[in-house]
């Protein structure tokens, strides 16, 4: 097999690479999200590890692990749970570039080149291996 035959593929983002599905690459980016948010809380806190262990409901061995960044070791829900406690808000919706497409394909008044669209379209392929067709809602 020399270069010409091998099939390169590129991805916005390593969790699109390694999930099975694009609903699991979404979970696992906002699993991600949250865990960082989580820490930077955490840090911000300037308090012993038991005491914010304490503020999360966590045991403090669970949230060295979470400092730790051990990911298999937390479900979406109870990183949510934690960054409840912890008052952050949930991570918004990522806006896509399926909503731009729409945006397009439903004129929205404003005049595009050929080149726009084409870019447009090209965006929302590349963003429903990543981010799911499951953003839409049917409109």
């Amino acid at each position: 097999m020399n270069a010409d035959d091998m099939k390169v593929e590129t991805f916005a983002c390593v969790f699109d690479a390694i999930a099975d599905t694009p609903e699991e690459a979404t979970e696992l980016r906002t699993r991600a999200d949250l865990m960082r948010g989580i820490t930077a809380r955490v840090k911000s806190w300037d308090v012993p590890l038991g005491e914010a262990a304490k503020r999360l409901g966590l045991t403090p061995p669970r949230l060295n692990d979470l400092l730790r960044g051990k990911f298999n070791r937390f479900s979406l829900d109870d990183l949510m749970t934690a960054a409840t406690a912890a008052g952050i808000a949930p991570p918004a919706p990522r806006k896509s570039s399926w909503d731009d497409l729409r945006g397009i394909v439903k004129g929205n008044g404003a005049r595009f080149t050929i080149e726009e669209i084409n870019d447009a379209i090209a965006e929302a392929g590349a963003a429903a291996g990543m981010a799911g067709m499951n953003d839409h809602d049917g409109d």
